[in-house]
C-alpha cells in the first residue's frame, strides 16, 4: 500500500485497493503483506514492532484474516492505529477474525473483559477504515458499554435487579470515546438496604473496572448526589431533596445528557430532573453566567495544546450547547438530550443558532473527537494533548488522520481558531455584566398607577417575560403586586418564578381570574415570587398549592401511604413559607408547627414500621437536637435515636433491619434527612441499643460533648414503656454536670466545630462561628449546670424556653440571658430566610454580590444592616458563652 491511509483504506477507494492486490498477494503471509503494504508508514520503529506482536498469533488465524478482504482491509487499519489495538489483536487469539468482521450478531457469549476486547478493536478498526464516521463509532462505543454494564449487573445477586443505573456524560449521550472513563450514577428503591445497594456498586465497579493487567474501563463514581461523601447507591427519595436543595450549579451539566441504562426509572424522578435541569435554573443570563464561569474555570487550568480542555477545544462546544440546552429546554424538549451533533443539528432546525456557525461546528467537533479517538486508540488509555508539530506522535496521528503532516496542522489550528472565536462570541462575551436596558416600566402608565410611580428599569429578558404573559403590560400587572415587586433588586429572578407558577397553574387568564379581586394574596404572592424560590418549586410540582396563599399551615393525620405524607409535608412547607415571609408567623412558631409536623408524621409512620413485635422486641424511636428541642427547621436533619428491649441476638438484628427501613420510609421521598450519627458510640455502633447498653455507655464511655448533643433528646414514638426509660436514663446523664477534668475536653469540642468550619468569602457562618448559635446552646448548658436545675419534664424544652428560663433567674448577668433571645432569635430568623429565599447552604449568610442583595432583601434590610448586627450578635454570643464557663468554673 503506498500513500496516506485516507487514500488507501477509506471507502470509496476499497474497491480500487482490493483490486489492485494480485491474487499472489494473497497467498503470501499475512505478516510479509502487511509491511509490503505500509512501507510508507512514518515511524518504521512502531510498524515493526506491531507486526511482531502479530507474529505470536496462531498460523491458521493469520491465514484466515488473509483470505477474506475486508478482514486483511481492517488488520491493515489496526497496525496504523497504534500499539494498543495490535496488542488487544494478539490477545484475542483465536477470536480475532470474529472482531474483524461485519458484525457482532454471531459474538460467542464471552466474560466481560473478552468482550470489551472483541467489540473494541472491531469499533476503532471500522473507524480507521472509514466504514463507522465518528458519530457511529462514538455511539458504537456507548452501546458497548451498556451491553457490558447489564452483563456485570445480571452476575450479581437476583435482589440487585432493583438498582438503576444512569450513564451521564459522553456515556449519557450516546457519543463516548474510545478509552474514555465512564461517569455512572446508581439510584436504589427503599427495599434495597443502603449497606446491601453499596456493596453491590462496589461490586459491578470491581467487574467493570477489570484488573491492573488487563483494565476495562475507568469508572468514576462521583458524579453521584453528594459526590465522595454520599452512598455509592443513593435512594431515589433522598436524591431528589439533594437535586431541590443543596445540588451544585455545576452538576447541571454534568446531568444534561443523563441517561437510564438498567433498572426501572419513576416517571416522577425524570420529571424531577427536568424540573432540576430546565425550570429552577434561574433565568437566561444567571444559566449563560454559570455555563460561562465554569468553562473560564476550566480554560484557567489546561495547558495550551490540550484537545479537550484548553480554548477552542472539546469541552468548548460541549458548554456551548449546554448553555442553549439549560436556557431552551424547558420549552423545545427536543434539546434536552442527545449527541452534541445532534443537538447542533436541532439548534439549527429551531433556528436558535446560526446554520453556517451549526455547520462549523460539527465539522469541528468530528475533526476533534476523529483525533481524540486516533490518540487515544493508538495507546489505548486517555490522551488529549495535541503532538508538537515535527515529532513521530505528529506525523502517526497525522497519518492515521489521513492528511500529510502540514496540512494535518494547519487544518486542526483553523478549527480551534474557529471554536474559540465562534464560543467566546455566543457564550463567553454574552454571559459578561451588563447593564440593564431597554424602557423604565411606564409604558401604559394609565392602566396600573403603582407601575408608574417606580423609576426602576428592566432588563430586556424582563420585558419579554411580560410581554409573554399577556401581549401588554396592563393586564400582566395584574398577576402580582407592581410596585412591591419593581422594587425588588432582582426583579427578573422575580418574574422568571412567576412566568413558570403562571404556566403551572394555567396560564395568564387562570391566575388572573384566581387572584385580581384579592389584593392581600396578589401581596403574599408577590413576596413569594421575590423571596421564597424554594416555596414556587413546591408549588410548581403541584399547583394547586397556590390557591392555598394565606392559609392556615397544617398536616392532616389519616390513613396515608408514605408516597401522599410526601405531598401533605411538601403542601405544608408551601403554607409556612407564606406564613413567614407575609410575617404572619415568626421564626419560633415555624419551627414549632414544622416540628410537631414531623413529629406526626413519624409516629404516624412508626405505629406501622417499627410495631411488628414477633420479628423483633419492641422499638422507641428517640428525637435529639432541634428536633427534640422542638425547633426544628425545613433544612433541619432528623437526630435520631433508636432504643429497644432485650431480645436475643437474631431478634436484634431483625430489629437493626426495621429499624434501617424505618429510616428509609421517614425520608418520605428525601424531604426528611434521618441522621442516626449522634446515637451512642456513633457510627460504628448498631442502629438499634438495647435500654442497658445505653445506660452502661452512658455511665462508662460516655463523651462530656454528648452531654450537649443529647440534651434535648425525647421520645417521639414507637413503644412508649422503652422511650420512658431511655429518657430516665438520659436525663440521668445529662444532668450531672461536667468534672473539671472533663470541662477542657467540652471547652476543646466546641473550639474544633468553629475552626473545621470556616466561612467563604463574602459569606458569615452564623451557625458554628465563634459568637454563634452553638455559643447560645453551649452557655444554656453551662447555665443550667451552674444553677442545678432540675432535669423535670421541660429538660428537652426548645432553646428559646430555656433563654427565658435563664433570663428569670439569679445569675450575676441575667440581662445578659434578656439580650440573648432576641438576638438567637435574630439568627433562626436569617437561617430560615435563607432556607427559603437562598442558593447558598444552610448555616451561611451571604453578605457580598447579588446574593447579599437578595437575601438582605428577603430579611427587610441592608447589607451594612447586616453586618453590624452580626457584630453585636458575635459579640454577645462570645461573651455569654466566656460568662457562663467562668461561672462553672467557679461552681467546680
Amino acid at each position: 500500500m503506498t500513500g496516506h491511509p485516507s487514500q488507501a483504506i477509506a471507502p470509496r477507494n476499497r474497491q480500487e485497493y482490493l483490486l489492485a492486490m494480485s491474487p499472489s498477494d494473497k497467498n503470501h503471509d499475512l505478516i510479509s503483506i502487511l509491511r509490503d503494504r505500509l512501507r510508507s508508514y512514518p515511524d518504521p520503529g512502531a510498524l515493526k514492532r506491531r507486526l511482531a506482536l502479530l507474529q505470536r498469533l496462531p498460523y491458521s488465524v493469520l491465514n484466515s484474516i488473509t483470505q477474506d478482504d475486508n478482514c486483511m482491509q481492517r488488520m491493515e487499519a489496526a497496525i496504523v492505529a497504534g500499539d494498543a489495538p495490535v496488542q488487544v489483536a494478539a490477545r484475542l487469539g483465536k477470536l480475532l477474525p470474529i472482531s474483524l468482521s461485519d458484525g457482532s450478531e454471531s459474538d460467542p457469549p464471552l466474560p466481560i473483559a473478552e468482550h470489551r476486547d472483541l467489540a473494541w478493536l472491531r469499533i476503532a478498526t471500522h473507524e480507521q477504515t472509514g466504514e463507522y464516521d465518528i458519530e457511529r463509532s462514538a455511539r458504537e462505543y456507548a452501546t458497548l458499554a451498556d451491553t457490558l454494564s447489564i452483563q456485570a449487573l445480571d452476575m450479581l445477586p437476583e435482589d440487585a435487579s432493583s438498582l438503576t443505573l444512569f450513564a451521564l456524560g459522553k456515556w449519557g449521550g450516546h457519543e463516548l470515546n474510545a478509552c474514555s472513563d465512564i461517569d455512572p450514577v446508581f439510584f436504589t428503591h427503599s427495599e434495597l438496604p443502603p449497606e446491601t445497594s453499596d456493596r453491590y456498586v462496589r461490586e459491578w465497579n470491581r467487574l467493570m473496572s477489570g484488573t491492573r493487567e488487563h483494565p476495562i474501563y475507568d469508572v468514576d463514581l462521583r458524579l453521584r448526589p453528594e459526590g465522595d461523601a454520599g452512598p455509592l447507591g443513593c435512594s431515589l427519595n433522598i436524591a431528589e431533596r439533594y437535586f431541590l436543595q443543596r445540588a451544585a450549579r455545576w452538576e447541571r451539566i454534568a446531568w444534561l445528557r443523563a441517561r437510564r441504562v438498567a433498572g426501572s426509572e419513576p416517571v416522577w424522578f425524570r420529571e424531577l430532573l427536568n424540573h432540576f435541569l430546565f425550570t429552577m435554573s434561574g433565568d437566561v443570563k444567571e444559566k449563560v453566567g454559570a455555563v460561562a464561569n465554569s468553562l473560564n474555570s476550566i480554560h484557567q487550568s489546561a495547558p495550551s495544546d490540550d484537545l479537550k480542555r484548553a480554548p477552542g477545544g472539546i469541552r468548548d462546544i460541549e458548554f456551548l450547547i449546554a448553555s442553549y440546552q439549560l436556557t431552551e429546554g424547558a420549552e423545545e424538549f427536543s434539546l434536552r438530550s442527545g449527541s452534541v451533533p445532534d443537538i447542533l443539528r436541532e439548534l439549527k432546525r429551531k433556528q436558535l443558532m446560526d446554520g453556517s456557525i451549526v455547520d462549523g461546528l460539527i465539522e469541528a467537533n468530528h475533526s476533534f473527537r476523529r483525533l481524540e479517538h486516533i490518540l487515544q486508540v493508538e495507546e489505548g488509555r486517555p490522551r488529549f494533548q495535541i503532538p508538537e508539530s515535527g515529532t513521530l506522535a505528529h506525523e502517526r496521528a497525522a497519518f492515521a488522520y489521513g492528511l500529510p503532516s502540514p496540512d494535518f496542522a494547519r487544518h486542526i489550528a483553523e478549527q480551534r481558531s474557529f471554536v474559540q472565536t465562534t464560543v467566546h462570541e455566543l457564550l463567553l462575551a454574552e454571559a459578561a455584566p451588563t447593564i440593564p436596558v431597554s424602557a423604565s416600566v411606564d409604558p401604559q402608565s394609565d392602566i396600573h398607577p403603582a407601575i408608574s410611580t417606580s423609576t426602576r428599569e428592566i432588563d430586556t429578558r424582563a420585558q419579554s417575560i411580560l410581554n409573554r404573559l399577556s401581549g401588554s403590560w396592563g393586564p400582566a400587572s395584574e398577576l402580582f403586586d407592581s410596585k412591591l415587586l419593581f422594587d425588588s433588586s432582582d426583579v427578573t429572578a422575580a418574574l422568571t418564578r412567576l412566568e413558570a407558577a403562571v404556566q403551572a397553574y394555567g396560564g395568564p387568564k387562570v391566575w388572573l381570574s384566581a387572584f385580581t379581586d384579592s389584593p392581600q394574596s396578589r401581596s403574599d404572592m408577590t413576596r413569594i415570587l421575590m423571596h421564597g424560590r424554594r416555596i414556587v418549586e413546591e408549588a410548581n410540582l403541584r399547583p394547586y398549592l397556590w390557591e392555598r396563599i394565606g392559609s392556615t399551615p397544617q398536616v392532616e393525620q389519616e390513613d396515608v401511604e408514605p408516597n401522599q405524607l410526601t405531598n401533605q409535608l411538601g403542601d405544608f412547607l408551601f403554607q409556612l413559607g407564606d406564613a413567614f415571609l407575609a410575617r404572619y408567623i415568626d421564626e419560633e412558631q415555624l419551627t414549632s408547627l414544622w416540628t410537631d409536623a414531623v413529629t406526626q408524621i413519624a409516629a404516624h409512620l412508626a405505629t406501622t414500621e417499627l410495631s411488628d413485635l414477633d420479628r423483633h422486641p419492641p422499638i422507641a424511636l428517640l428525637a435529639s437536637g432541634k428536633w427534640g428541642g422542638q425547633e426544628l427547621a425545613p433544612d433541619g436533619d432528623l437526630d435520631l435515636i433508636f432504643v429497644c428491649g432485650e431480645a436475643k441476638s437474631d431478634k436484634l438484628a431483625n430489629a437493626i433491619l426495621t429499624v434501617t427501613e424505618f429510616m428509609t420510609t421517614l425520608s418520605l421521598n428525601g424531604r426528611l434527612t434521618p441522621d442516626a450519627r449522634l446515637r451512642p458510640e456513633g457510627s460504628g455502633a448498631p442502629l438499634c441499643v438495647t435500654v442497658p447498653r445505653l445506660q452502661q455507655y452512658l455511665a462508662t464511655r460516655g463523651a462530656p460533648w454528648e452531654k450537649i448533643g443529647l440534651a434535648r433528646a425525647r421520645y417521639v414514638a414507637g413503644d412508649p414503656d422503652i422511650g420512658e426509660q431511655a429518657e430516665q436514663v438520659l436525663r440521668d446523664f445529662i444532668a450531672i454536670p461536667p468534672t473539671d477534668q472533663e470541662l477542657p475536653q467540652l471547652l476543646l469540642a466546641r473550639k474544633k466545630a468553629s475552626q473545621l468550619v470556616r466561612a467563604k468569602p463574602g459569606t458569615l457562618r452564623i451557625k458554628k462561628a465563634v459568637g454563634g448559635m452553638m455559643d447560645f446552646e453551649f452557655a444554656a448548658a453551662f447555665a443550667s449546670w451552674r444553677l442545678g436545675l432540675p432535669a423535670d419534664d421541660n429538660w428537652a424544652a426548645s432553646l428559646f424556653d430555656r433563654m427565658r428560663h435563664l433570663a428569670e433567674q439569679d445569675l450575676v448577668n441575667d440581662e445578659l440571658w434578656k439580650q440573648a433571645l432576641p438576638a438567637y432569635a435574630e439568627l433562626r430568623r436569617w437561617e430560615l430566610v435563607q432556607s427559603f429565599a437562598s442558593s447558598h447552604r444552610r448555616g451561611d449568610v451571604p453578605v457580598s454580590g447579588p446574593d447579599a442583595d437578595r437575601f438582605a432583601e428577603a430579611a427587610g434590610m441592608i447589607v451594612p444592616e447586616i453586618k453590624s448586627k452580626w457584630n453585636d450578635i458575635s459579640r454577645l454570643g462570645r461573651d455569654l458563652y466566656d460568662s457562663m464557663i467562668e461561672l462553672l468554673t467557679e461552681a467546680l
